[in-house]
C-alpha cells in the first residue's frame, strides 16, 4: 500500500466495520419488533455507510488502475528502450567482433609467414636471419623462442665449423695417407698424402667406391671382407691401385667408426707405402 492509498484503505476498513455493526443492530431491531421509526433511522445510517464504503472502494480501484497503467507504461518504455538499444548496439557489436577477429587473424598470419620465411632461411644455412619482434603475448613468445633456437644453432654451427677446420688441418698435415669412407664404402675424405701416394686428384677419389682402389685376387683381399663385416683390421700388407694403373704396395690399417649408440657410419683407412711389394 502506497502513502496515497493508505487513507482510502483505512476508510474502507473503518466503513466496513461500522457497516457490519449497523447491520447487526438492524437485524436485532427487526427481531425485537422495534418501532418502524428506529428501524428506518438505522437503515438510513446503513445506506450512508454503504455509500461511503462504495465510494472508498471506487477510489481504491481508480488508484489501482492508475498505478497499473503507470506500471504498464514503464514496462513498455523499458521494452522500447531495450529494443532501441539492441537495434543500435547489436550491429555495432557484430561489426566490432568481426574487426577484432580480422585483426587477430592478420596478426596470426603475419607471424606464420614470418616464421615460414625464417625457417626457409635457416634451412638454407642463413642462421643470422631472425623473426621480427611481435607483441608480448603468445605469438611474441613463439617468435622469441625461435630466435633463441636460431642463435643456439648458429653457435653450434660455428663450433662445428671450427672443429671441422681443426680436424681438416690435422688430416692435411698427416704424413701418412688417410682416406675416410661412409658406411656404404664410398670415399668421402682424402688427405694430400693419399693423393700424392696414388697420383689422383681429389675429385677423382671422392664419391668413388673403396673397392675400386683395392683390386681383388690377392691373398690379402680377405681383409676387405672383414671391414665389410664391421671389423677393424691392423697392419695389413696389400696393394692399392694408382691413377696410372700401377699397384702401389701399402701397409694398411682400417678402423670402423661408430656413434655412441654403436651404429656404424664410416671407416678410416691409414696407408703407408711399403718399400717392397713382396708378400
Amino acid at each position: 500500500v502506497t502513502p496515497t492509498q493508505a487513507p482510502v484503505y483505512d476508510l474502507i476498513r473503518s466503513s466496513s466495520g461500522v457497516l457490519l455493526n449497523l447491520l447487526e443492530e438492524l437485524i436485532a431491531l427487526q427481531n425485537k419488533n422495534a418501532p418502524g421509526s428506529q428501524v428506518l433511522t438505522k437503515m438510513e445510517r446503513v445506506e450512508a455507510y454503504e455509500m461511503t464504503l462504495l465510494y472508498a472502494i471506487d477510489a481504491a480501484m481508480a488508484e489501482e488502475n492508475t498505478r497499473s497503467d503507470e506500471r504498464k507504461a514503464a514496462v513498455r518504455m523499458a521494452i522500447d528502450h531495450t529494443r532501441t538499444t539492441a537495434v543500435i548496439i547489436g550491429p555495432g557489436a557484430v561489426l566490432l567482433a568481426i574487426f577484432a577477429a580480422l585483426y587477430l587473424m592478420r596478426r596470426i598470419l603475419y607471424a606464420l609467414v614470418a616464421l615460414k620465411n625464417a625457417s626457409l632461411a635457416w634451412t638454407s644455412g642463413h642462421l643470422d636471419v631472425r623473426m621480427p619482434k611481435l607483441s608480448r603475448d603468445e605469438l611474441g613468445d613463439v617468435a622469441r623462442s625461435f630466435n633463441d633456437m636460431a642463435a643456439a644453432l648458429k653457435r653450434q654451427d660455428l663450433e662445428l665449423r671450427t672443429t671441422k677446420s681443426y680436424l681438416d688441418e690435422i688430416i692435411d698435415s698427416m704424413a701418412d695417407a688417410l682416406m675416410v669412407s661412409d658406411k656404404d664404402g664410398t670415399v668421402r675424405t682424402v688427405n694430400p698424402a693419399l693423393r700424392q701416394l696414388l697420383g689422383y686428384r681429389s675429385d677423382e677419389l671422392l664419391r668413388r667406391p673403396v673397392d675400386n682402389l683395392f683390386p681383388g685376387g690377392s691373398t690379402e683381399a680377405r681383409w676387405m671382407e672383414r671391414v665389410k663385416a664391421r671389423e677393424d683390421v691392423r697392419d695389413i700388407d696389400t696393394a692399392c691401385l694408382a691413377r696410372d694403373g700401377s699397384l702401389v704396395p701399402v701397409h694398411l690399417s682400417a678402423t670402423v667408426l661408430r656413434n655412441p649408440e654403436g651404429e656404424v657410419h664410416g671407416t678410416v683407412y691409414v696407408l703407408q707405402r711399403r718399400t717392397s711389394a713382396a708378400e
